[in-house]
């Protein structure tokens, strides 16, 4: 979310009974997921991004796809 709210997620997963994580890096989200996984459950998994470089990767996305759609 952009907007500042006071929801926690955590607190969401607790009301629908579902198992919550929020990775401090790439390495526990790929534990928290496997295991998530391999227990067929349902889990809400919160990653926390810094919104000016979600926003910088977005653009270069972008400018990588127009010049690959430039090539076709």
């Amino acid at each position: 979310f952009g907007t500042p709210h006071d929801l926690t997620f955590d607190r969401i997963a607790s009301t629908f009974g579902l198992k919550y994580h929020c990775p401090g890096s790439a390495g526990e989200f790929v534990d928290h997921y496997r295991t998530a996984f391999k227990r067929s459950t349902s889990t809400l998994i919160e990653v926390r991004t810094d919104r000016e470089e979600n926003s910088r990767l977005h653009f270069r996305l972008h400018d990588r796809i127009k010049q690959a759609l430039e090539k076709l």
